[in-house]
């Protein structure tokens, strides 16, 4: 049977077991565009392309004629031989096993580490030997006296970083693919700067020789047709560590005939410089900020470089507004790359502008795309770099441990219905703040090729942890995530995600709704204040209502908004309802495509003999009168100090309900009703 004829099928049997479990390879399906790329795949030949099995770092001689089953094992199987469970791209709980990719990190500077876990009853590991189970989630645990090369494991999510650097956490082994690239401009051999390469498979069929190089190039914006050695050799187990210095002004490839993961850059203990743990080279679009700047590095697939074929096509990137034609090939060598500094998707630095997708567009016979990836450089206040992802790295759940400047979260999604809410919480898990991606305030959607959606948080706290809700039709249910970890260290790095995390707690309350709407609510927050006859069950991860609190259907599923009434009566948005938390009373907005968010929130009691201790502190620009003020019962709304109107001041914006006492529409007044404090004391 020829090679270019083999089915999957014919070897899902030598690899897993079953066809299905092949489940990594998802994002191919009708991503890559070109008029020869179906939906399906099935041909080794196109497989091997898919996960960049021999990627065709030019000059690479090391390209064998057969392509061994066990070659392909990698993705789907760990080191030990037991099957993954389809995902390597970001951290994992349930049904862990020591070996996954998911959960393990290889250190890349020796010193003191701390281990935040996510969840509760989590085991940390050093090579493999326990290190002690860790009870209750986000716990910090110092793990010292690690060496390079090193390897740390935990059995649920959690976050590793340097002591005292927490943007260095070494290269991570969810990223493990076949071949990578990275372009060094600033950075000498003098300073350390370095490319480090591990391996994460066994050598696969036990014969040796597998293989591993890393090349070079000194062009730059241009087709590659040669490179110069760096060094090659052959892996001799698994976890085994190489590195090697890097020039400035080059472009590093490095290949494998199997799975490694990378990291470069350099660290000085107190700083970091240019680091990045390295996305591989694939074909599958990579989601990023490319913020000041950044690279572009292509280089031919197996396809190419096996069959020495004409490939036509072009890569592209495409932010917020602007599609962007970064580069273009036509070339029948049998191994060539590129080296590109991007300029169509730079935008505002510190990922305040809108992020970028890059993505291949094959033309052809063939219709195969190359494999590339994409890295950020150059934000504007230091020396650091980022790496561009693709779509399996996105989860629920996103914790960082150094707080910092800012936080970037992006979402893959599907249309123009909203793509989602990001839910920010202390490290205690009590509500702080959320934003709807791809809202106007901080965030840009994009809704044409390969769509995305974004926000972005400021003003981070150690140990600050995030929830990702799903978009109200389709799409992700997870976000990415890019993090200034340290304000004072420029140290900006990616942020893996994981798909679970303890410690939160769902407060159930009752939401009121207008069965006579057609969306199911109420048309102003006076009128939401007197709904009383429909009603449904609710939850929220906050434990008071907030502005900006996401309500669930379940006090179980994060991924369950609520996003309709009444069995799909009308939708959780554009509109009010009323709810109801013990005693307390609230009108809640929820805007367009709010996926469960709640927009505002006003409280359905506001008349002058329930409060005391007030105080007028200013007036608003109509000539309301402004007061900060307690109530008396210190029960209601949680107690605390307040700031707001009194209701017998605007009747204009005053209802007088069943219980006798006055309610306020903010709506129609130009002041917010909003709590000050808790309490007089901090």
């Amino acid at each position: 049977m020829a090679l270019s004829n083999l089915e999957l099928s014919d070897i899902a049997i030598y690899t897993v077991g079953v066809q299905d479990n092949w489940q990594p390879l998802r994002w191919y399906q009708g991503v890559l565009g070109g008029s020869n790329v179906t939906s399906t795949f099935s041909k080794l030949s196109l497989l091997t392309n898919i996960i960049g099995f021999n990627p065709g770092v030019p000059s690479t001689s090391v390209i064998p004629a057969e392509i061994s089953m066990g070659y392909l094992k990698g993705i789907p199987i760990d080191t030990q031989g037991n099957t993954t469970r389809g995902t390597i791209r970001h951290m994992i709980n349930t049904g862990w096993s020591l070996g996954e990719y998911a959960n393990m990190f290889f250190i890349v500077y020796a010193g003191n580490y701390r281990v935040i876990n996510w969840c509760d009853s989590t085991t940390i590991y050093k090579n493999g030997v326990s290190q002690g189970l860790v009870s209750n989630a986000g716990t910090v645990t110092n793990v010292n006296s690690l060496s390079i090369g090193d390897r740390i494991e935990c059995n649920k999510p959690f976050s590793l970083y340097y002591n005292g650097l927490p943007g260095l956490y070494g290269a991570y082994a969810g990223f493990s693919g076949f071949g990578f690239a990275t372009r060094n401009d600033r950075e000498s051999t003098t300073n350390g700067n370095k490319f480090y390469l591990f391996c994460t498979q066994d050598e696969p069929d036990g014969s040796g020789g597998a293989f591993f190089d890393v090349r070079y190039t000194t062009t730059s914006n241009s087709n590659v047709t040669s490179t110069t050695q760096d060094f090659d050799d052959e892996w001799s187990a698994a976890y085994e560590e190489y590195n090697t210095s890097m020039a400035n002004n080059r472009s590093y490839f490095a290949g494998s005939q199997v799975l490694m993961c990378a990291w470069r850059g350099r660290s000085t203990g107190s700083s970091l410089y240019d680091s990045v743990p390295m996305y591989p080279l694939t074909p599958e679009p990579k989601y990023g900020w490319y913020s000041s700047g950044g690279h572009i590095l292509a280089c031919a697939g197996p396809y190419q470089a096996r069959d020495g074929s004409t490939s036509n096509y072009q890569v592209k990137t495409r932010t917020s507004s602007t599609s962007t034609t970064e580069f273009s090939l036509s070339t029948s060598v049998e191994k060539w790359a590129r080296s590109d500094s991007n300029t169509g998707a730079n935008t505002t630095s510190k990922f305040a502008g809108s992020p970028a997708v890059t993505f291949a567009n094959p033309t052809g016979s063939n219709g195969q795309a190359p494999l590339f990836t994409a890295e950020s450089q150059g934000d504007g206040d230091g020396t650091e770099m980022t790496p561009h992802v693709g779509s399996l790295c996105a989860s629920t759940f996103h914790c960082n441990p150094g707080g910092g400047n800012w936080q970037a979260h992006m979402s893959l999604f599907t249309g123009s219905e909203g793509g989602g809410v990001v839910q920010r919480f202390n490290s205690s898990r009590t509500f702080v703040e959320s934003y709807a991606l791809g809202n106007s305030t901080n965030g840009f959607s994009n809704t044409t090729s390969h769509p995305f959606a974004s926000c972005r948080f400021t003003n981070l706290n150690a140990g600050d942890v995030f929830i990702t809700t799903p978009a109200r039709n389709g799409g992700h249910s997870q976000s990415l995530a890019w993090a200034d970890m340290d304000s004072s260290d420029d140290d900006e790095t990616y942020l893996p995600s994981g798909e679970d995390m303890d410690g939160f707690t769902f407060t159930s309350y009752t939401i009121y709704y207008d069965e006579e709407e057609s969306n199911g609510l109420a048309t102003s927050a006076i009128n939401a204040c007197n709904l009383e006859e429909v009603s449904v069950t609710a939850y929220s991860l906050s434990s008071s209502p907030q502005e900006g609190m996401v309500i669930y259907l379940q006090n179980s599923d994060v991924t369950s908004p609520l996003v309709t009434f009444g069995g799909g009566l009308g939708r959780a948005e554009s509109g009010y309802a009323r709810l109801v938390s013990g005693r307390d009373n609230y009108a809640i907005e929820f805007g367009a495509f709010a996926n469960g968010r709640v927009e505002s929130i006003s409280a359905c009691l506001s008349d002058r003999r329930l409060k005391k201790n007030i105080t007028k502190v200013g007036t608003s620009p109509s000539g309301i009168n402004i007061y900060r003020f307690e109530y008396i019962d210190p029960k209601l709304y949680d107690g605390g100090i307040f700031e707001g109107v009194m209701a017998q001041e605007v009747p204009e914006a005053s209802i007088l309900g069943e219980n006798g006492y006055y309610s306020v529409d903010y709506s129609k007044l130009d002041v917010t009703f909003k709590r000050i404090n808790y309490s007089l004391v901090g």
